[in-house]
């Protein structure tokens, strides 16, 4: 069997270069002859021509080439899918960009507005602040005049009646200073002082032995009506002729009134002497 096989392996080899040369195909099937032992195997040989290899290779290479190309093909689709899935996640991630760019503009705008509004609030709020300022300040300073004027008025009205009266009381003294020097020249002024003296003569006990020279005089106030209110010494020469003068005094209270009120003097002076 081994001598066998190599036999067959070198008439093989140059039946093949046979027919590469010759440029034609021949199929020869060779049969070994029929040996009853040992028993040989029988080996079918094909004999193939240059064009059939040519024409292998190329389909060879040719499934190859599609092979190949199905190869870049399913490449070149995965690639494609992987960029479309790239393009999908990218457009994705600017499509959520852009929602989130829209959102944060949306805020921001919503921001905003509530901004304006809270400033145009609080200027509207400052406003009429100022506004009630302004009111109450021009309120304030309306009645402040109404009150200056009112002030006014009524110290003008003051100072009116004030003169009125200081004119009136000056006329009225002008008038009793006239009635008095009328009244002086009259002689009721003498007439008055005689009615005092003699008033206060009349209760005045004379001391004995006072003899004619003695001298005692006094500061009597009264009031309207003629009461005594109080009785100063001025001068005396001594002490039982004050008391005795003083004493008169007060018992004659109330004085008589002048003939003319005019004549009226809270102050006089009483004197006790000779001489009156």
């Amino acid at each position: 069997m081994k001598g066998g096989g190599n036999f067959s392996a070198v008439f093989w080899s140059l039946l093949v270069h046979a027919a590469i040369v010759g440029g034609f195909l021949v199929t020869v099937r060779l049969t070994a002859p029929a040996v009853q032992a040992p028993q040989v195997e029988v080996i079918q040989a094909e004999v193939i021509s240059a064009e059939a290899l040519r024409q292998r290779e190329q389909e060879r290479l040719e499934a190859e080439r599609r092979a190949e190309e199905a190869r870049q093909a399913e490449i070149r689709r995965q690639r494609e899918a992987e960029l479309a899935e790239q393009r999908r996640r990218e457009e994705q991630a600017r499509q959520a960009e852009l929602r989130r760019q829209e959102e944060l503009r949306r805020k921001q705008a919503e921001e905003e507005a509530r901004r304006k509004a809270a400033e145009e609030e609080k200027r509207r709020k400052a406003e009429e602040e100022r506004k009630r300022r302004e009111e109450a300040e021009r309120r304030r300073k309306e009645e402040e005049a109404r009150r200056k004027a009112e002030e006014e008025r009524k110290r003008r009205e003051a100072e009116e009646a004030a003169r009125q009266q200081r004119e009136s009381e000056l006329q009225a003294q002008i008038e009793a200073e006239e009635r008095r020097l009328a009244a002086i020249r009259s002689g009721k002024l003498a007439e008055y002082i005689g009615l005092m003296d003699n008033r206060i003569k009349r209760q005045w006990q004379e001391p004995p032995n006072l003899g004619e020279n003695f001298y005692c005089e006094f500061r009597v106030r009264q009031i309207p009506g003629g009461e005594v209110v109080s009785v100063n010494l001025v001068r005396c020469d001594n002490e039982v002729l004050r008391r005795s003068c003083e004493a008169a005094i007060w018992k004659a209270s109330p004085l008589p009134p002048p003939p003319e009120p005019s004549l009226f003097e809270p102050y006089v002076n009483i004197v006790f002497s000779p001489e009156n």
